[in-house]
This record gives C-alpha cells, sequence and structure tokens, in this order.
C-alpha cells in the first residue's frame, strides 16, 4: 500500500538472506584455502602473485560502489536472485588460471561481483531488521563467518583427497550456481516503509557526510583489527612469540571460532547492553588484546587474545551498517560504509607489513591496537542501530518468525 505501513503478512524470514550470506563466504573464501595449490598451478612468484592479489582486493573496492549503484536502480533482491548464480560460477576459472592473466582476470571479475554482492545483502539485511524491529545482523554475518568455516574444511578435505583447485572449486561453484535461485526463490522484495516510496530516497550529504563517515571509519578499525589477525597473526606469534606453526594455525582457528560465535549471539547482545555500550566494549576489547600481546607476545597469550578479539569483532561491524540503515537513503549510506570496511580489510594489512619493514612487526601491531581505541571514540554514531522506523503500536506477536 503506497505511503502505509507495509503489510505484516508479507514480510519475509531471515531464511533466503541468511542463505545468501552462506552462500557469498563459501564461494568467495574457498579461494583463499587452495591458494598454495594456485600459486603453483599457475607458476607465479611472489611478486606476480602480489599484484594479482592485489587487483582483486581493488576490484572488491569498485564493486561495493557499483553494487550501491544497481541496488538503488533495480532493488536489494533483483540484484542477489540474478548476482549470487553469477558469483558462483566466476569462482570456476579461477581453479583453472595456469598463468598471470588466466588469473588476474577472473579474481577481477570475481571481486567486483563479491563487492556488489556484500552490498546487496547488507542492504536487504539492513531493510529486513527495520520492518522485523529486531536486530538481525550480527546473525546474518554470522552465516557468512559459518560459510567460511565450512569452505575451510571442504578446503582441507580436498587437499587431503589430493584434488586439484580445477576440480574443487569447479565443485563450489556448480553446487553454489545450482542451490542458489532455490535459496532465494522466496527472497521478495520488501514494500517501502511507511511514507517512503520506492526508489524517492535521497542522501543530503550536507547532513550525513560526518555521519557516514564515522559509521565507516568503526568498520574501517573492525577490519584493520580482524585483518592483523587474519592476515598477520600466525606470522606474529611465530616470529615474535616463537611459537610453532601448529600452534599459531590453533589461535587462527580460535580466532574465526570465537568471531563466528559472537556473531551468532551479537543480536541478542545489541538487546542486552545496547548498540553503543557494545560497540564500545568490543573496541575496548580489542584496543586491550593487542596492547597484551604487543607486551606479551607468549603463544599462550595469544590464544587468548586471538580468541577474544575474534569475539569482540563479530558484531561491531553489523551493529554499525544497523545503524546506516536507520538513515535517510540507507542503500547509498550502507554502501559507503561497506566500502570504507573493505578499505580497512585493504589498507590495515598492506599498512602492518610496511611498518613491520621499518619498525618490526611487534612495534606495527600499535596500528591495529590504535584502531580498536578510535572504535570505542566513535561508538556514539550508533545509537540508531536496529531502530525501527515500524508503528510503535506494533505488538511484538505481530512480528515475522525468525
Amino acid at each position: 500500500m503506497p505511503g502505509g505501513s507495509p503489510s505484516i503478512e508479507r514480510l519475509p524470514g531471515r531464511g533466503p538472506i541468511v542463505g545468501a550470506f552462506l552462500l557469498h563466504a563459501l564461494v568467495t573464501t574457498s579461494i583463499g584455502a587452495r591458494m598454495p595449490a594456485i600459486r603453483d598451478q599457475t607458476g607465479l612468484d611472489a611478486p606476480a602473485l602480489g599484484v594479482a592479489l592485489g587487483a582483486y582486493a581493488l576490484s572488491l573496492l569498485i564493486g561495493t560502489r557499483v553494487g550501491g549503484r544497481a541496488v538503488t536502480r533495480f532493488g536489494d533482491s533483483q540484484v542477489l536472485r540474478i548476482g549470487i548464480p553469477v558469483l558462483c560460477l566466476s569462482v570456476i576459472p579461477v581453479g583453472l588460471a595456469d598463468g598471470f592473466w588466466a588469473l588476474t582476470l577472473p579474481l577481477i571479475w570475481l571481486g567486483l561481483l563479491s563487492g556488489a554482492m556484500d552490498v546487496a545483502m547488507n542492504s536487504y539485511g539492513v531493510g529486513l531488521e527495520q520492518r522485523m524491529a529486531r536486530p538481525i545482523l550480527s546473525g546474518l554475518h554470522g552465516a557468512w563467518s559459518g560459510g567460511f568455516l565450512i569452505s575451510a574444511a571442504l578446503g582441507f578435505l580436498a587437499v587431503s583427497a589430493a584434488v586439484g583447485p580445477g576440480g574443487h572449486l569447479a565443485a563450489v561453484g556448480l553446487a553454489g550456481a545450482v542451490a542458489a535461485p532455490l535459496v532465494l526463490a522466496r527472497l521478495v522484495p520488501l514494500a517501502p516503509m511507511p511514507g517512503v516510496a520506492a526508489g524517492t530516497e535521497r542522501v543530503d550529504w550536507r547532513v550525513m557526510l560526518l555521519p557516514t563517515l564515522m559509521l565507516g571509519l568503526i568498520g574501517f578499525g573492525s577490519f584493520v583489527a580482524e585483518g592483523a589477525v587474519m592476515d598477520w597473526g600466525q606470522i606474529y606469534l611465530t616470529d615474535v612469540g616463537g611459537a610453532a606453526v601448529e600452534v599459531a594455525t590453533i589461535a587462527y582457528l580460535a580466532n574465526a571460532v570465537g568471531m563466528f560465535v559472537s556473531r551468532l549471539v551479537g543480536d541478542r547482545l545489541v538487546l542486552i547492553t545496547g548498540p553503543v555500550r557494545l560497540v564500545q566494549v568490543s573496541g575496548l576489547a580489542l584496543g586491550v588484546g593487542l596492547m597484551l600481546i604487543i607486551l606479551f607476545p607468549e603463544p599462550e597469550i595469544g590464544f587468548v587474545v586471538y580468541l577474544v578479539m575474534g569475539f569482540a569483532a563479530g558484531p561491531a561491524f553489523p551493529t554499525a551498517l544497523s545503524a546506516a540503515g536507520a538513515q535517510r537513503g540507507s542503500a547509498t549510506i550502507v554502501g559507503w560504509v561497506v566500502t570504507m570496511a573493505y578499505l580497512g580489510s585493504v589498507v590495515g594489512p598492506m599498512v602492518i607489513g610496511l611498518a613491520a619493514g621499518s619498525v618490526g612487526l611487534q612495534a606495527a601491531f600499535i596500528i591495529p591496537m590504535l584502531m580498536g581505541y578510535l572504535m570505542v571514540l566513535l561508538a556514539p554514531q550508533v545509537r540508531d542501530a536496529a531502530r525501527s522506523r515500524r508503528p510503535a503500536t506494533t505488538s511484538a506477536a505481530e512480528l515475522p518468525p525468525l
């Protein structure tokens, strides 16, 4: 009903968008699980492989901007129904690459699609959260973490069975492409929010520029801290802390498990603590954890710190996205917040590496530590997270099932 409240009965549950998050992670993170074999298959040295992966990272950023425009024009559900199956198929050429350009060009295409789908998924999740009048974004990102864990397990099985990257990624891509239409069949377009006609939301950047930057910086800081552990965490424990490779790997897995668990319970934590307090505690835990491991880089401390950091970082970015979704012109603002967070995942590990070359890796970890404390200062910007725009008279009994 134009100009009226969206029909409660027509609101979808979370199943289809949960499936989209899971498929996105399952496909895109499968590449990392087979990167050593892909390197050997392509015959690339470290600098050439770095250029290819750098092109992939850059295309991810560009994809978030393309995705924002596509969502605004065509709608997030339509973008996802078409884009997720194509994303699944696009991983196949990466596994078949036999040279620099045969790897780089498919990675660029995959990065564009991955970034665009990330914006579309989060845009849909934000819209659904607004209509369900309860926080759900952390749980959606938990589904992504679940897909990551599944892809890691499949990668381990493929390596153990001596399956090459071509066969492995072809199986993942084809299975995902077949499953995607079934998973997304019930991903119905969301009706406009009360008083907002479809496609008419505009952003007044004179008002929204500073809040958008602040929310983006929360995502940026969170991803810098995450990237510090994901890209440098094992090297830190082996080179600085003297840990065995197996011990460093276990600490890395503890970080992934901590993040997965925190995102599963993150929506409930928002309700218990409130979004501002949640981001404050998250940033403080990241900052203090990194400070401890800088001062005491022993493996045992590293294991505990990585586990806590994973749990602390998990709900921070979804909470920032939820706050972005409470703004007018949310599709555009969510796109920019996602872009800034992605920038943190690209720039952070790179800056840490450059700093490590000058002052050592132990001192370089001060950078993500400061990002944690910055999140504490910016936490008041998420005050509107999970705030519903539904009429106040809507009772909990009328809300759709989870």
